[in-house]
């Protein structure tokens, strides 16, 4: 709701009188604080002034009419306590920036805006922006977002030129390429990583190879991988060799001991199975086929720990220039989704998985097969750095030197709209 400054006013004179009037009648009321940074569904409001947390509701069920109240104006009071955190905190156990449920608040525009959004997929991964559409969270921006079906690589220069506002996407060798080429584009918020990344006893994304590779089937060596052919949906220019390539280095020995394929997620363990690759980066789900046989294959390198390597990028229309409000808006709401509807634990939350099913066409039954993502709208320090060191020596970039996190990343669309 769009509320001239007279009328936001005299509106925050009024709430502030009746707060006044009923404290003097009940006393002082001290609420309890959690302050733990944990998340949970919001619970349906009661139809109540205030439900205590600083909210104004206007009684109608809805988390929010867009209105602040006098000690939230900007809406990210419930943001303050773990909405950010150190980005070079790379411990696999650090704590997640979130926020309370509900947050940031929405700050509708004044006037209806379209926000093009790259993307080809409807999966499990995108839950922020399936379940802003879901529940209404672009729609309490004022904003619509349209799909555009189109991969990262291919938005760069839509990015660049503003005729795409955001794409989703991995921190791929194209992406830097871009930059380096003097695309205007940068990497503007975090995705997810898998809870599990780092342990490779659990089943999960990461590389799984044939064990008869292996002199010792059950205790497989990975430099016995030298040589062997590898399937990956994007190849030596995917952001998943630096997990490889730093688990290998770590053996002693390069990816360029190895010969590598560029197969689709879907076919990858067919290949595996007939023995046209030994080895795999499979995607979720489709591990899972692997994981139901560990007799014959194992998982030997997971995702990096407590790191998303891949994100939501923009252009500079919406990070700085004329379109930044709608931008702000876009980035408002994915985040609120998230502090929303998607703590640690959401696959338990039946209904955020019936939203999810709708959303992406899969049954609940298949999407709680993998585990739940931890989703994390932060950029880490030296990702990109370190994924490029590699694209580099596997010359799958155009450029020497590594990019810094200033010229790919732009940290201030979430800061902004976290109270940063």
């Amino acid at each position: 709701m769009n509320t001239t400054p007279k009328r936001m006013l005299l509106r925050l004179l009024a709430i502030a009188l009746t707060l006044g009037l009923v404290a003097a009648a009940c006393g002082d009321d001290d609420s309890d604080d959690a302050g733990d940074g944990t998340t949970t569904t919001a619970a349906p409001d009661d139809g109540d002034m205030d439900d205590g947390d600083g909210d104004m509701d206007d009684g109608d069920g809805d988390m929010d009419d867009g209105d602040m109240d006098d000690g939230d104006m900007d809406g990210t009071s419930g943001c303050a306590e773990n909405g950010l955190t150190d980005p070079s905190d790379l411990s696999p156990d650090r704590t997640i920036a979130r926020c309370e449920p509900g947050y940031p608040q929405p700050q509708p525009l004044e006037e209806r805006a379209t926000i093009r959004l790259g993307n080809r997929f409807r999966a499990e991964f995108v839950a922020p922006i399936l379940l802003a559409e879901h529940y209404g969270l672009f729609d309490e921006e004022n904003i619509d977002v349209e799909w555009v079906e189109l991969s990262l690589t291919d938005s760069m220069v839509p990015l660049d030129d503003c005729s795409v506002d955001f794409a989703i996407g991995g921190t791929e060798a194209s992406f830097h390429n871009g930059v380096a080429q003097g695309l205007d584009v940068k990497m503007v918020l975090g995705n997810y990583f898998p809870p599990d990344a780092g342990d490779i006893t659990t089943p999960q994304t990461g590389l799984w190879a044939r064990r008869d590779v292996f002199s010792d089937p059950a205790n497989p060596d990975i430099t016995e991988l030298k040589g062997a052919r590898v399937a990956s949906a994007v190849g030596l220019g995917s952001v998943v060799i630096y997990p490889m390539a730093q688990a290998f280095d770590e053996a002693g020995f390069s990816l360029l001991d190895m010969e590598f394929e560029q197969i689709s997620a879907s076919e990858q363990f067919i290949a595996l199975e007939n023995n046209a690759v030994q080895a795999a980066w499979m995607l979720d789900p489709y591990w899972i086929e692997a994981a139901a046989d560990p007799d014959n294959y194992v998982l030997l390198v997971s995702q990096t720990p407590g790191e998303p390597l891949g994100g939501v990028y923009a252009g500079p229309c919406v990070r700085t220039g004329d379109r930044q409000e709608a931008g702000q808006a876009f980035v408002r709401a994915y985040i609120r989704a998230v502090n929303t509807y998607l703590p640690p634990d959401y696959q338990d939350d039946a209904e955020v998985m019936a939203a999810l099913a709708e959303e992406t066409g899969a049954p609940v039954e298949s999407l709680i097969e993998t585990p739940g993502l931890y989703f994390d709208w932060e950029m880490r320090t030296n990702t990109s750095q370190n994924a490029q060191k590699y694209f580099i020596e596997f010359d799958t970039v155009e450029y020497d030197e590594v990019l810094t996190d200033e010229q790919v990343m732009d940290r201030s669309m979430y800061e902004a709209v976290v109270g940063g």
